[in-house]
């Protein structure tokens, strides 16, 4: 595993919280992003290698700071800023700003994948499942599909979803290039605890979809409350193209939720106006059930 891929996971921790999880990030490694794309993170991944982490992080930082916002070099500088980071709250918040600032982005399904990883690392089981199915949810044929079913299906099989975490490896098997031999042989050892298990993916696939459909119809009754001039709102993402925006909002309101996106850039993609941050707080968790990533803030005027 190169040094890239070494200094993206060494922040996870020797520790894995989840029994049998541990070489299952190696998995992660086969079909990696690379800092080749830009002269600046070749650089900066040169000097981490050598030993210079910090004098690397100050270039990344350097790149952050002059970048324009929305543009490429920024989204990258902070996918690399975490991959480097020695702080897992650092490299937290800045994959969680690409994920909600910058969901159209490439970089946003990878980003997705180490909050998983990050949340593997020390127990969060029900926060890495969260990434996980949005992954899967906004990134159906993703570079990193293969990679997360195996995920969700190991932390789905310590769970006892025995059922669910099968369908899930069995497709991540079907779907694995027989040329990831470390990631075939990774997923065929964890299926040995399947046994004779037989579970009808399109039946997973309803039973998520009916669990969706309530989760939407509390979020509609919480935001009964919401008022034209409430103070707070509850942002799911922002762009700089009002054609993403407008996508999302869409994809959005065919799972049953309102949503508006603001009128200047960046369009801001939003739900409710609430006169409390509770109220908004609480829309947000709503959301992070159905493995939505939202943030509360101040609204803007009506």
């Amino acid at each position: 595993m190169s040094i890239v891929s070494v200094r993206s996971v060494r922040h996870l921790g020797a520790a894995m919280a989840l029994t049998g999880l541990a070489s299952a990030l190696n998995a992660q490694s086969a079909s990696r992003p690379t800092a080749s794309d830009s002269a600046v993170f070749r650089r900066a991944a040169q000097m981490v290698n050598a030993g210079q982490a910090l004098a690397a992080r100050a270039v990344i930082d350097s790149v952050i700071t002059a970048a324009k916002d929305g543009s490429p070099m920024l989204i990258d500088g902070l996918y690399w800023r975490a991959a480097f980071s020695d702080s897992p709250e650092q490299a937290r918040r800045d994959y969680l700003r690409i994920t909600v600032e910058f969901a159209q982005s490439p970089r946003a399904e990878w980003a997705l994948l180490r909050l998983a990883q990050t949340e593997i690392a020390r127990g969060g089981r029900v926060a890495a499942k969260r990434y996980l199915e949005r992954l899967l949810l906004d990134h159906p044929e993703g570079a990193t599909r293969t990679h997360a079913q195996f995920l969700i299906g190991r932390i789905l099989l310590e769970e006892g979803a025995v059922a669910r975490g099968c369908a899930s490896l069995a497709e991540a098997r079907q779907r694995a290039p027989a040329s990831e031999i470390e990631l075939v042989n990774q997923i065929t050892y964890a299926q040995r605890a399947c046994g004779s298990t037989v579970m009808a993916a399109d039946s997973v696939r309803l039973d998520s979809l009916r669990a969706d459909s309530v989760r939407a119809d509390s979020v509609r009754l919480a935001m009964q409350r919401s008022t034209a001039a409430g103070t707070w709102t509850v942002q799911l993402a922002a762009y700089q193209v009002l054609g993403d925006a407008e996508r999302l909002r869409a994809k959005m309101t065919a799972r049953g939720y309102e949503v508006r996106v603001t009128a200047d850039r960046p369009y801001r993609v939003r739900i409710g106006r609430f006169a409390t941050r509770a109220e908004a707080v609480a829309i947000v968790a709503k959301l992070q059930a159905v493995q939505i990533t939202a943030i509360v803030t101040e609204a803007e005027k009506p």
